[in-house]
């Protein structure tokens, strides 16, 4: 029993959870009080056409009210995850791979043909304009007989 109770604690989904939206795609309310992202998301799909697949948990638990469209509800439920969204006639799908900066990649090896960093641009230096670039300071010289 004490196993029980210790494993709900640590559930996303306890019993003061909850997923709450309204509207539609173009405007839409969403209010999600201590629920993982996976059950927000969930719960937009019964709303609106929406499928998602994720490689990756989506058990983070998240919380907040959040408005606009589609577009932007997801963009702000899914910050820290990185993810596609493709829009058809048949609905919406979502592609999470994986948790935002999870894997970096490294870098690629130079070698002789790879392209090498350029120096900075800088602007021309101008150039004197006029017959006469002497100095304007300068003494007058005299003239040769």
């Amino acid at each position: 029993m004490l196993g029980l109770v210790c494993l709900s604690a640590f559930s996303p989904t306890a019993a003061n959870a909850e997923v709450a939206v309204d509207g539609d795609r173009d405007q839409m309310q969403m209010s999600v009080d201590n629920d993982a992202v996976g059950r927000a998301l969930e719960a937009l799909g019964q709303k609106e056409k929406l499928q998602f697949h994720s490689s990756t948990p989506l058990n983070k638990v998240i919380g907040g009210s959040f408005s606009g469209s589609l577009g932007h509800v997801l963009s702000r439920i899914l910050v820290g995850y990185d993810f596609v969204v493709r829009y058809s006639p048949q609905g919406v799908e979502i592609f999470v791979y994986e948790e935002s900066g999870g894997k970096a990649a490294p870098p690629a090896p130079l070698t002789d043909d790879s392209p090498q960093p350029r120096p900075a641009w800088r602007p021309p230096q101008r150039a004197a304009v006029g017959l006469n670039a002497s100095p304007r300071n300068a003494a007058p010289q005299a003239a040769s007989p």
